[in-house]
């Protein structure tokens, strides 16, 4: 989970593999849950879904971005 959330949500998966950019606003809509010493216990990723008929171009050659989602794509 950790990949794919990181891959996905965190980071810009449309952005060049030499420059890759986290998501900005996937970190503005998001939020996390600390405990009393300030460790993260709980986190929910907001992020913005494009319409049905768009499909955004993914970065190309990344080989981590295309194992996690070839291995989500339907059988």
């Amino acid at each position: 989970m950790f990949w794919i959330v990181r891959l996905t949500a965190l980071t810009d998966p449309i952005s060049p593999q030499d420059a890759i950019e986290v998501n900005e606003e996937t970190l503005v809509q998001s939020l996390a849950i600390l405990d009393g010493e300030g460790r993260v216990i709980g986190a929910a990723f907001n992020q913005t879904m494009p319409p049905f008929d768009v499909e955004p171009p993914l970065r190309e050659g990344d080989p981590f971005l295309d194992t996690v989602v070839g291995v989500w794509e339907p059988v």
